[in-house]
């Protein structure tokens, strides 16, 4: 495949998920309205208005995570297979939900990894939650217990994010819970597929996850600063920094894939996918260089207003500088550092 044909497929697959009216997102709100019919969320005050269109994200970015690693594979997905990659996106955005907006001590958290089936909490929530762990995991058959596994290590990386208000969590531990929240996400993904896990594979996608994580944190920066939150892009104190060390995970990641004894075509092909990812997030971190302009601190991204500085971050104005570099991408030496003119700041971390 070459490098124009990746470049329309890669862009084609993220518009199945990448908006509301895409093909990921109908499945995903036909099979939140099945399960969802009978419980209203919006009785909870604490849940936030939006909770049913955040659940069809999840699922929708679930099932295309799944049919990403399982093209990897060479494997394709079964219609049963396919409600299940839905479900388990539903069951981990209701634990974000649980975890994040409920005003719930960790020891409440933690009983709830494992709901009671029919539970009779109060709360529709948990009651949707306990329905649709239960459905999802009686679903699995003999790989239920593996997938729990991963579920539940995901379960506590959630739990430990919240830690990520806390001004005094070094940047080693902020990193650490960014690459346990994505790389075990991936993991769980990983488990519901075919085959098992050796111990090679299941590094490569905690890494790839790990990637993916730092690359959500280094886009959402002023977002994050604005809620004065630990993430990978908020600990750094420069651009420039955020783009070293994000490619420094991207080189771990690749390197890890490129390992990995699936066909090189489909490494090939996922590869491309994520380093061009990686370079729409270079543009990003260089338009907010530019709203700066071109003296980029903390302090004063922060102070920008939301509705001044999303404009800046739209497709249109990241072509520009993303798509020649994409076309730099060769598999034989994408795991190697960018060799980029990518000079924003010189401001240490």
């Amino acid at each position: 495949m070459n490098l124009f044909s990746k470049l329309i497929k890669s862009v084609f697959n993220i518009q199945k998920f990448n908006h509301t009216n895409s093909k990921y997102h109908r499945e995903a709100k036909k099979l939140l309205q099945e399960y969802t019919s009978d419980f209203d969320l919006s009785k909870d005050p604490k849940l936030p208005f939006n909770a049913l269109s955040k659940m069809q994200w999840y699922m929708a970015e679930f099932i295309y995570s799944a049919e990403m690693l399982n093209e990897v594979m060479g494997i394709k997905s079964s219609p049963a297979q396919r409600r299940g990659y839905l479900l388990s996106g539903a069951v981990v955005v209701i634990c974000d939900l649980i975890i994040d907006d409920l005003d719930l001590g960790i020891a409440e958290i933690r009983a709830l990894k494992r709901p009671a089936k029919n539970s009779s909490t109060e709360g529709d929530i948990f009651k949707l939650y306990s329905l649709l762990y239960h459905t999802f995991f009686d679903s699995l058959g003999k790989s239920a217990e593996v997938v729990r596994n991963y579920y539940e290590l995901l379960y506590e990386a959630q739990i430990e994010s919240k830690r990520q208000f806390d001004p005094n969590l070094s940047k080693a531990e902020v990193d650490q819970i960014c690459i346990k929240k994505c790389g075990y996400t991936l993991l769980f993904i990983r488990a519901m597929l075919e085959g098992e896990i050796n111990e090679l594979e299941e590094r490569t996608w905690y890494e790839v996850g790990g990637y993916i994580q730092f690359c959500n944190d280094a886009q959402d920066l002023h977002k994050d600063l604005k809620a004065n939150m630990r993430t990978f892009g908020t600990c750094r104190k420069s651009l420039s920094q955020i783009a070293s060390d994000l490619d420094q995970q991207r080189v771990i990641a690749f390197s890890l894939l490129k390992k990995c004894p699936f066909e090189t075509r489909r490494k090939d092909f996922l590869l491309f996918t994520l380093y061009s990812m990686g370079i729409g997030i270079i543009a990003k971190l260089y338009r907010y260089h530019l709203l700066c302009q071109k003296e980029f601190s903390q302090e004063k991204l922060a102070t920008l207003p939301k509705a001044g500085v999303q404009p800046q971050l739209q497709a249109k104005k990241l072509v520009g500088y993303w798509f020649p570099r994409v076309l730099n991408y060769r598999y034989k030496n994408c795991h190697k550092s960018y060799n980029f003119d990518f000079r924003l700041n010189n401001n240490p971390s």
